[in-house]
């Protein structure tokens, strides 16, 4: 099984400082100085063997998760993802019979089989997919991965939202008004 990296296996022998890779380490650190940008997840992608099958593994920083994605966790939470837990989604879920506080056998190319604890059950999310971890616990068993994305939290977002919010409330008022 073969790690993914967006343009080049894990392999043995790995070198990490390759000049093609410096710029891409500095990417979640310069998007979290970006005027406006009040919060950042660094998002990194990876396979895993999971009961078996090869599977896509994503990976999201936690500082300031609930900023940045939103999760419809519908069992559990996401908390548990900081200790190393899974969180899967409820399609891998039910068509797995899965639930809170099971474990799973997995294997990372890395670091060898080993069994995870199912943290949390969430709605079917693009960004998260179908296994998701925290970046700490991605970062140990995948050498030298580069980050996928930098999912970011703006306060013009949040003003725009403001403003949207205050107009619909305006419409519905004069709708009141006018019957």
């Amino acid at each position: 099984m073969i790690s993914y990296c967006p343009s080049k296996p894990v392999s043995t022998g790995w070198n990490s400082e390759e000049p093609w890779r410096r710029p891409l380490r500095r990417v979640p650190k310069a998007a979290s100085v970006v005027p406006g940008v009040t919060a950042t997840s660094t998002v990194y992608g990876g396979q895993f063997e999971v009961r078996k099958s090869l599977a896509s593994l994503l990976a999201l920083s936690t500082e300031n998760l609930s900023r940045t994605v939103i999760l419809n966790v519908t069992e559990g939470t996401s908390r548990p993802l900081a200790a190393g837990d899974l969180l899967i989604d409820t399609n891998t879920a039910n068509s797995d019979h899965l639930s809170v506080g099971d474990t799973v056998p997995v294997r990372f190319t890395l670091t060898g089989p080993s069994t995870m604890r199912i943290g949390g059950i969430c709605k079917p999310n693009a960004l998260a997919g179908k296994y998701l971890v925290s970046d700490a616990f991605f970062l140990t068993h995948f050498q030298n991965p580069l980050p996928g994305a930098v999912k970011s939290q703006t306060a013009q977002v949040n003003q725009l939202l403001g403003v949207i919010y205050a107009l619909l409330g305006l419409a519905v008022i004069i709708a009141l008004i006018g019957r």
